[in-house]
């Protein structure tokens, strides 16, 4: 006789829906601790990352001036991000977890409050990084509430992602791995977004794709010395293997994460042009020039919110971002 199973795949999907909702609509504080505060100084604490779903490679940038100011004041801090992220957070001196074993039942989970459902069952500090309610630059604001949430004496507050140290070797290595030309200058073009798209009909986002690819057809008549890479993952790569006439260098489905930071780290990669991915962030930690079409699918109020506050998450020194 066959067993009903009440949890299957898609019914756990929508459970955890559910729960995400409720938990929104019940917890309308930035930060949600299901625990005492001075267990923070007796536990591990683990800053779980390592959630694709809902944790993308952009948050856990966003996640790194928390963690640093965790390691300011507990000496049990450690770091469980998504795998690309790895190199990353080893590189700037943080305790890096890699696989889910080493996460004992007496953890402290630090995570978003989209994680409420998957870590239900934990103690837990949930912090909500829910545009609609920023009134300043997403991670200072953050930064500033966590403080004084904790009661953290004298904490020091940087706002921005620390960038890793990348030897003048390894650029070279990478330059040579995609026969790069050292002495030219180019542009990162990225056309893809991770779900957005998903939201639209397909003639509609072709729309929005044609604006893009109109924008930067008129920056490279105007930059005529400028080339064009062509960046996107190799899921990227199988929805759509066309080539634009206007790409000089096409890397998708062939850059690793390190990859990346190492380009954009690149003084002749000039310049971005695309969607508010991550490429935006690692841009922005360089302190160079992006030029963004917001991803579709958002009402006006969002997409003011994210020019303001969260397309360039922390103060900067000048503007980096023209939106487009």
């Amino acid at each position: 006789m066959m067993r009903f199973q009440l949890f299957n795949k898609s019914n756990v999907k929508f459970v955890e829906r559910v729960y995400r909702y409720c938990f929104r609509r019940f917890h309308t504080q930035p930060f949600i601790m299901s625990f005492d505060k001075k267990l923070l100084k007796k536990h591990r604490i683990v800053f779980y990352l390592n959630y694709p779903q809902y944790i993308h490679f952009g948050d856990t940038l966003w996640f790194e001036p928390i963690v640093r100011l965790f390691n300011q004041h507990y000496d049990n801090v450690y770091v469980y991000p998504l795998a690309g992220m790895v190199d990353y957070f080893r590189g700037l001196g943080y305790k890096v977890l890699t696989n889910a074993d080493e996460i004992t039942k007496t953890d402290i989970f630090v995570s978003r409050l989209d994680m409420a459902y998957v870590l239900r069952r934990h103690k837990k500090l949930l912090i909500d990084f829910s545009y609609t309610k920023l009134t300043a630059k997403l991670i200072p604001q953050l930064l500033t509430g966590l403080a004084e949430f904790l009661h953290l004496e004298n904490a020091k507050v940087i706002s921005k992602p620390a960038r890793i140290d990348i030897s003048s070797q390894q650029q070279q290595q990478l330059i040579t791995k995609f026969n790069l030309n050292a002495k030219q200058q180019y542009i990162l073009f990225n056309n893809y977004m991770d779900s957005y798209d998903l939201q639209l009909p397909p003639e509609d986002f072709a729309v929005v794709h044609k604006k893009l690819d109109s924008y930067i057809r008129n920056f490279c008549a105007q930059y005529s010395e400028l080339k064009v890479i062509y960046i996107g993952s190799s899921k990227d790569l199988l929805h759509n293997n066309e080539i634009p006439d206007f790409i000089d260098v096409d890397l998708r489905g062939k850059t690793t994460i390190a990859d990346l930071f190492i380009l954009a780290s690149l003084p002749t990669v000039k310049y971005y042009v695309g969607y508010d991915t991550f490429i935006m962030h690692l841009f922005n930690i360089y302190d160079k020039d992006s030029y963004i079409r917001l991803r579709p699918c958002r009402d006006e109020y969002y997409n003011n919110q994210v020019r303001q506050f969260v397309a360039l998450p922390f103060a900067p020194s000048n503007n980096k971002i023209t939106f487009i």
